[in-house]
């Protein structure tokens, strides 16, 4: 692993459905997330995490305390891997947020809690999140692992069920498919 994309929603926040207090979330937080030295970790703040971190001094200082954690912002970042530009977005419809059409690689999509592929340059990420499981699509909690080597960009998406790993679908993108977006 060379880097850790988080696209948002690390935590609940302070909703009404959410039924655990804000200092419950933080010191799960503070308690389970990995403390890993080995590689970065990039949070792109999503709509629970959002307010939370503007309005709450502890959560700030704890995030920016992890050595190898860089908050990227809110809503959209952009990042260059070997040297092809991509995108992480948090995307929200509620807030009208209106996302432009960038030339980037492949954008990685929080927010939408499943996997979903929504064209040859989107891919909406699983939550890692356990309170929100929506079996009725198979929404169950998950992460990406991406791969790019000389030929071709993989992306596999893995799901948590009955405290399994499991493959739950993978997809390819050929080098030559992506060639036009080669940061020059």
């Amino acid at each position: 692993v060379s880097a850790c994309l988080h696209l948002g929603d690390l935590i609940q926040g302070e909703y009404s459905k959410i039924n655990k207090p804000i200092t419950y979330q933080l010191n799960t937080l503070k308690d389970f997330y990995p403390k890993i030295n080995e590689f970065n970790t990039y949070l792109l703040l999503g709509n629970h995490d959002y307010s939370v971190f503007e309005s709450n001094n502890e959560l700030k200082e704890f995030l920016l305390s992890l050595k190898k954690f860089v908050v990227l912002g809110y809503k959209k970042a952009y990042f260059d891997w070997n040297n092809y530009l991509y995108s992480m977005e948090h995307k929200v419809k509620l807030l009208n947020d209106e996302m432009m059409n960038e030339d980037i690689a492949l954008s990685f999509v929080g927010h939408g809690h499943e996997l979903k592929i929504k064209s040859s340059s989107r891919l909406k990420a699983p939550t890692l999140s356990d309170d929100i499981i929506n079996k009725t699509n198979g929404a169950y909690p998950g992460f990406l692992i991406a791969n790019l080597d000389s030929n071709y960009l993989y992306v596999d998406a893995y799901g948590f069920k009955k405290n399994k790993v499991i493959l739950k679908k993978n997809k390819y993108f050929e080098k030559n498919m992506i060639d036009k977006y080669k940061v020059r």
